[in-house]
């Protein structure tokens, strides 16, 4: 089961092939794309993730090379 990269208290599930849905107290409910969530493992919380979430109803890998 997938996590939130940056979280422990988070959890999520696949959906749709390569679309991961993520549960985390601390960023809220949001969907990535499975190479995204890759990218951001092991990697400090970005600074502009938070608005990432806000103005994206699906994180990318584009938008994870922005960051």
């Amino acid at each position: 089961m997938s996590k939130c990269p940056f979280h422990e208290n988070s959890a999520g599930v696949s959906q749709e092939g390569e679309i991961e849905s993520i549960r985390c107290d601390a960023c809220g409910e949001y969907r990535i794309s499975r190479t995204a969530l890759e990218m951001l493992q092991g990697k400090k919380l970005p600074d502009g993730w938070s608005k990432l979430l806000g103005r994206r109803a699906l994180v990318s890998t584009r938008d994870t090379r922005m960051l």
